[in-house]
């Protein structure tokens, strides 16, 4: 049930919303660049490497559900305000990081600040679904999510900008007489690129403890709601179990195409030249962004199980692609999983938390976080078989899980539960 608040209010929550999608986004893809920088850094193979993302999404795992546990004893904003404090402190600890000019030091920094994210997570995506008619929830979170492909996009084209600045040139020659090692100095410009995200998570901290947000669980209805869902819990709805498990493989198999693109490109030689690779990463993001804004136009002809069971199969496709073809149109296909995979993630939740109310909402969304440890163990499965194999194979991985994700709008199908 959710309690009356205006239309003021519930405007300057929306809008607050998609910044913050915007802002998860733009840290979130920071990782596919970390991911190349880190291996040439620190001479690491591909399983090491791809640590860096098994950390980012294990912490979704350990935090998810004791932050929804805190989102729901105290509120939605709560949450807000306490997942840009710990991104600021993760931004943070990337400066550290760089001083101690350890691999595991920069692990640490990552863990901290994607625990920061996880709460942002947790708290964004029930909280839209309620700001608004529950008819409208896959086209409101799809537009939301848009936001957070703005960010993802623009964050790789910035920070390669940021690290091949005059910028980084200056803060060599400042932090020149503390400089210890080559890696050092290679790792300065990730350090120019966290410090400025400091700058913007701590005024997004400091805005959002002023911001006048609905607090959509503090009435006597919500009271009495939240008597009711300790009676029968999220465990009780098996498409919201289900949901889960597809986005465990929506995210694993779409981290695992963005983390390798940049190295699967320069194994195909596509003649390109260093500092452009990251555009790569930021096609990838752009069809995400595409496909998300005409998302709602498409949901006008073709219901959001058919657009899924569809995207699904054509994903599936594309990650199959490099063992048959090679070159520009095999990177071509990784990048173009990202238009195809763009809306997946939107449907999949707003059809997971279909007919629950607020409160199990917040539970649901813990347990979804959770299953976002597929971005960890997607990419770890394919590096090892890229290990063990070629790189090449290693897409399997990806097709197979897409295609475990059709059973979804399958089962809604089925039990007429259309997202």
């Amino acid at each position: 049930m959710i309690i009356e608040h205006d239309k003021k209010n519930t405007r300057i929550a929306l809008v607050a919303l998609a910044i913050l999608f915007m802002c998860m986004g733009m840290l979130t893809s920071l990782n596919d660049l970390l991911v190349p920088i880190m291996k040439h850094i620190f001479s690491l193979n591909y399983k090491q490497s791809l640590t860096i993302q098994v950390v980012w999404f294990t912490s979704f795992t350990i935090v998810g559900y004791p932050f929804g546990a805190i989102t729901r004893k105290y509120s939605h904003k709560f949450g807000m305000v306490s997942g840009y404090a710990l991104a600021t402190i993760g931004c943070l600890l990337f400066c550290y990081a760089w001083w101690l000019n350890t691999y595991w030091s920069f692990l640490v920094a990552i863990f901290v600040l994607s625990c920061g994210v996880c709460f942002l997570q947790v708290v964004s995506n029930p909280y839209a679904i309620h700001l608004g008619e529950p008819r409208n929830a896959s086209k409101r979170l799809v537009i939301l999510h848009s936001f957070f492909a703005i960010g993802t996009t623009i964050a790789p084209i910035f920070a390669s900008l940021l690290m091949s600045s005059d910028l980084t040139k200056y803060a060599t020659n400042i932090l020149e007489s503390t400089i210890k090692s080559e890696m050092q100095y290679e790792s300065i410009k990730i350090m120019l690129v966290y410090l400025l995200f400091l700058l913007i998570s701590a005024l997004l901290f400091i805005v959002t403890i002023l911001l006048p947000l609905p607090n959509i669980l503090k009435n006597k209805q919500s009271c009495n709601q939240e008597q009711t869902d300790n009676i029968k819990s999220v465990w009780n709805y098996p498409h919201t179990i289900l949901g889960a498990i597809s986005a465990f493989f929506c995210v694993g198999c779409e981290t695992l195409a963005v983390s390798f693109i940049i190295i699967f490109a320069k194994k195909s030689n596509i003649n390109l030249n260093e500092s452009n690779y990251p555009i790569l990463v930021s096609l990838f993001w752009a069809g995400i962004l595409v496909g998300r804004l005409f998302g709602p136009l498409i949901f006008r002809i073709w219901k959001p199980n058919n657009i899924l069971l569809f995207c699904t199969l054509v994903c599936s496709i594309l990650f199959l692609c490099p063992l048959f073809v090679n070159g520009l149109l095999a990177v071509g296909a990784i990048v173009l999983i990202g238009l195809f995979n763009s809306v997946m993630y939107p449907i999949i939740y707003s059809a997971a938390m279909k007919s629950l109310p607020p409160s199990t909402a917040i539970q649901a969304s813990s347990i979804v976080s959770i299953a976002i440890i597929g971005g960890a163990i997607m990419p770890l499965l394919g590096a090892l078989v890229a290990d063990a194999k070629s790189l090449e194979y290693s897409f399997i991985i990806g097709a197979a899980g897409f295609l475990f994700i059709a059973i979804f709008p399958i089962y809604n199908k089925v039990k007429s539960l259309d997202a």
